[in-house]
């Protein structure tokens, strides 16, 4: 099994895959900006050439056609304008390197894509061992939370009936992570304190429709969708109370306990301590 990185070198890899990505897409502009300077250079040069040659020759047929005389001189400096320049072998060079600069490019580009894919997949890595981590460390914590709780006070059974949906991811389309125990049970069914405590919640709001909340120091316990509920917030109720009846109020399928525990803020599987 390989090493879980700490944080600290979770941080170092992950600055150092940024700064030779922010490199190589540096990399990849200033040669892309040299190469469009480089085309436009030479195509303004080759265009120029082109255009005062036509304009030189222009001028020539005209005055051949009117029988005008140039002196040598000028003969000579026209020869030299037309020369200054010219040397194709030179443009044809020029224009090879621009392509062969832009197939670089390409070939730069790609190992830029190559390495965001590498890139990618080392995030990938890294998301699924913090995943795991995380996953370790919930349930580890969750055993510890269940062992605290034991140690506190002995939970029984709200009811007992038949568990319809358990703590945890479910496959149901639509659900998402169960934070508690539905037992199914026959409507009126009656629904006793888990726990002695105090009665911090007695609800109809929201989706747990008609639902109470008992807590004894850190720890809490929640019973949801009652048909009807006995207790009012503020009461001391002791351990086997009767506190509600079973019923299927608020977000439903049909009569069952919704049941959760807590440990402080954090969510308990209520089968680590109770035996259905």
């Amino acid at each position: 099994m390989e090493r879980a990185l700490s944080r600290e070198e979770k941080i170092r890899k992950a600055e150092e895959i940024y700064c030779r990505r922010k490199n190589l897409n540096t990399k990849s502009e200033n040669i892309e900006d040299t190469n469009i300077q480089k085309r436009y250079r030479w195509i303004r040069r080759l265009l120029t050439q082109i255009l005062l040659s036509m304009c030189i020759y222009m001028i020539f047929s005209v005055a051949q056609d009117n029988k005008i005389k140039y002196s040598n001189v000028i003969i000579d400096k026209t020869k030299q304008i037309l020369t200054y320049n010219m040397d194709f072998t030179e443009y044809y060079n020029g224009i090879k390197k621009i392509f062969y600069n832009k197939e670089k490019v390409k070939e730069d580009e790609i190992l830029i894509e190559d390495n965001e894919v590498n890139t990618s997949d080392e995030s990938k890595e890294s998301n699924e061992e913090d995943t795991i981590i995380e996953t370790v460390s919930g349930v580890s914590q969750m055993t510890n939370d269940a062992d605290y709780i034991k140690s506190k006070v002995n939970m029984i059974k709200p009811l007992s009936g038949t568990i319809t949906s358990k703590f945890g991811v479910r496959d149901d389309v639509g659900s998402s992570y169960h934070l508690g125990l539905d037992i199914g049970a026959e409507e009126k069914t009656e629904i006793l304190a888990a726990i002695p405590g105090v009665v911090q919640i007695v609800s109809s709001e929201g989706n747990y429709g008609n639902h109470i909340k008992i807590v004894n120091d850190d720890i809490s316990t929640l019973y949801a969708h009652c048909s009807s509920m006995f207790v009012q917030e503020g009461a001391s109720v002791t351990q086997g109370q009767k506190i509600a009846e079973v019923g299927s109020t608020g977000y439903s399928t049909g009569p069952h306990l919704h049941f959760e525990i807590m440990c402080e803020d954090r969510y308990v599987d209520p089968e680590l301590l109770l035996d259905f």
